[in-house]
């Protein structure tokens, strides 16, 4: 037994190497169920099991030496340079902060200089009378972008493996916080705040482990289309622009917008219903439902009613803009028809009246009339149904 131990001990020490990042990263069969206790447990613990084996294998390899066991001594020796190289690569090399790391000076630029083609998909957000657009080849490198929009400051967050997009409000128990990635849980972005350490999951806001478990990052309102429907909008608005820095990192991206980067795991799958398919989910009240981007190309509108709200879903007819809004106002339901998904408007049935695809009367009588906006997203058919129900 006493033999057998410096070889366990040695394997002990290449094993919770592998395990610290195992169930954090994309590694086949690591995401298929959420292991976030245990990889909580091993990220805080792992330098004390680090320590106890190094005194371990130290013991054992005095106890060589004394006996001049020099054979044993060099295997040894061999197995401990290897541990150090796989160790620094999993801890550096394969660390998400080296990985995706953040822009020194995120730089913004007004229609006049934007340098982003305007075909691109962008987040966008109103606040405080500023318009902002964050392409999202440049945050699904990134994950997360730090910004202030008027006097608010906000957090930019993106999981290119869930195609989730989400804004929220960096503060942690009443502070302003860092966030920094750590890694994913069931293929969604996991970040660590400084304030107390906690993990949020990005799809939700929730905090998922640590001190501040189970509370809440406020969200900010967001929509994503086209960067020239922004403009459209926002004429004003200012536009992230590509770092020169990672210009190889986001070239790894190119296609991601259609679905087409080449990455099986980012990719779309055509096919309705399965993992990687698109959906676009509609959120009344806290009742999330996802609806088959397939259907909505196809038919151009999809109209429901989500926790007792009449809502509709229309994709713009540059086939990527979509909005969402309550087919509501002053105790009146509305019901559209679209004569086909490139009509430049909608036609209520019983009035016969038109309004334009996000929901704005334009025909004499309903002019002012304009329809409460719904929050809507749009992700993987897998992360609405891990996180979204």
């Amino acid at each position: 037994m006493k033999k057998a131990l410096l070889p366990i001990a040695v394997i002990l020490l290449f094993a919770i190497e592998f395990l610290n990042i195992w169930f954090l990263m994309p590694f086949p069969g690591s995401q298929q169920k959420s292991m976030i206790g245990f990889s909580w447990f091993m990220h805080h613990q792992i330098w004390w099991m680090r320590l106890l084996l190094y005194i371990l294998i130290s013991w054992q390899v005095f106890r060589l030496a004394v006996r001049r066991k020099m054979g044993r001594m060099i295997v040894v020796g061999i197995c401990l340079v290897l541990y150090g190289v796989v160790a620094y690569y999993l801890n550096s090399k394969l660390n998400p902060q080296q990985m995706f790391q953040m822009p020194a000076e995120p730089v913004y630029a007004d229609a006049q200089s934007n340098t982003v083609s305007e075909g691109k998909l962008v987040l966008g957000v109103f606040l405080n009378g500023t318009a902002k657009a964050y392409p999202l080849e440049i945050i699904a490198y990134h994950h997360q972008i730090r910004d202030k929009i008027g006097r608010t400051d906000v957090l930019i967050t993106y999981c290119s493996l869930c195609r989730s997009a989400r804004v929220y409000l960096p503060e942690v128990e009443n502070e302003f916080a860092h966030f920094s990635l750590v890694g994913i849980d069931q293929y969604n972005a996991i970040l660590e705040d400084d304030v107390t350490g906690s993990w949020w999951q990005q799809a939700t806001g929730t905090a998922i482990a640590g001190k501040s478990k189970g509370a809440q990052l406020e969200e900010v309102a967001a929509q994503q289309m086209s960067l020239k429907k922004w403009f459209e909008l926002y004429p004003e608005a200012l536009v992230l622009q590509a770092d020169t820095a990672f210009r190889k990192q986001y070239g790894q991206l190119a296609g991601y917008d259609e679905g087409k980067n080449g990455n099986s795991l980012e990719s779309r799958n055509q096919k309705s219903g399965e993992a990687n398919a698109w959906v676009v989910v509609a959120n009344v009240r806290d009742v999330r439902r996802a609806y088959d981007w397939n259907v909505l190309e196809e038919k151009g509108i999809i109209q429901d009613t989500l926790n007792n709200k009449p809502i509709a879903i229309v994709l713009d007819t540059d086939g990527v803009t979509f909005y969402g809004f309550y087919r509501e106002a002053n105790g009146v339901t509305y019901s559209f028809t679209r004569s086909s998904p490139t009509s430049d408007f909608l036609t209520e049935m019983h009035t016969k009246q038109q309004w334009t695809l996000s929901g704005q009367a334009i025909m004499i009588g309903e002019s002012s009339a304009s329809l409460e906006k719904l929050p809507v997203v749009q992700e993987f058919n897998h992360t609405f149904n891990t996180f979204g129900k």
